[in-house]
């Protein structure tokens, strides 16, 4: 007759949170290194003094963006700048966040730059590259 088990040290809810702990490191994906986020930062003031709807940058982006990338993410903010004459402007923002490998799709990121600008009487479009770990 085999002899019997030892004795756990661990009660019942303490091996049960032990083994519930390993699966979910097990389980985890880890975020792969070598993607850029990038971030268009749209802002929706105009020169007459207007400001853009939220419908109208979407239908920008259908016409500008859908073409050239292949997804992204579109978040809603408020932009505090000063301005040539010292002045605070304080303005609704439409920011685009895009992942995608590094050196990929620079033509068409500059070119839905240029063409906000063009098109919205913009100074300019703040755009901002940060290494990213990203999983999908």
């Amino acid at each position: 007759m085999p002899p019997p088990p030892a004795p756990s040290r661990l009660s019942p809810p303490e091996r049960l949170g032990i083994a519930a702990l390993t699966l979910a490191l097990a389980c985890a994906t880890t975020p792969a290194t070598g993607w850029v986020r990038t971030e268009l930062f749209l802002g929706r003031g105009l020169p007459d003094g207007g400001t853009l709807t939220t419908a109208e940058v979407d239908a920008f982006l259908a016409r500008e963006a859908g073409p050239r990338l292949q997804g992204w993410t579109l978040l809603e903010a408020r932009g505090r700048w000063t301005g040539p004459d010292g002045g605070v402007v304080d303005e609704p923002t439409s920011v685009l966040l895009l992942l995608h490998p590094p050196g990929s799709n620079e033509s068409g990121l500059e070119e839905i730059r240029r063409a906000y600008v063009r098109e919205f009487g913009q100074d300019s479009v703040l755009r901002v590259d940060t290494p990213a770990g990203a999983s999908f």
